[in-house]
């Protein structure tokens, strides 16, 4: 996944920037198709603010966290996106599933009253 960086009211950093692109790159399997990202760092009122911006073709993935220390708000941001990203994929696999249909439950409620 290809990430932009942005720093507000921050010095930029690689070691920040090669860090958070490792941990994507760990919960991007969960994504089905390509998608582009932008992570924003900036410093409010003496925390750390981390916001991601997912755009996939499936769906837009936002998430943001807060945190004195940079690194815990870029994992608890990272772990909101990985929920939604398991979330989307239990979406799109599962809604085929014959058993999940409106005809197999119909079934379903016939076969017991009978």
């Amino acid at each position: 996944m290809q990430l932009k960086f942005t720093f507000k009211h921050l010095d930029s950093s690689e070691f920040i920037k090669n860090h958070t692109q490792e941990s994507m790159d760990q919960i991007e399997v969960f994504l089905l198709k390509e998608s582009m990202g932008h992570v924003t760092f900036s410093k409010v009122k003496g925390e750390f603010l981390v916001e991601f911006d997912v755009h996939s073709k499936q769906k837009h993935f936002h998430a943001k966290a807060r945190h004195e220390n940079i690194y815990t708000a870029v994992h608890e941001a990272l772990h909101r996106l990985e929920r939604q990203f398991i979330k989307v994929k239990k979406i799109y696999r599962n809604h085929k599933n014959a058993d999940q249909t409106k005809e197999a439950r119909t079934r379903q409620i016939w076969r017991k009253a009978a």
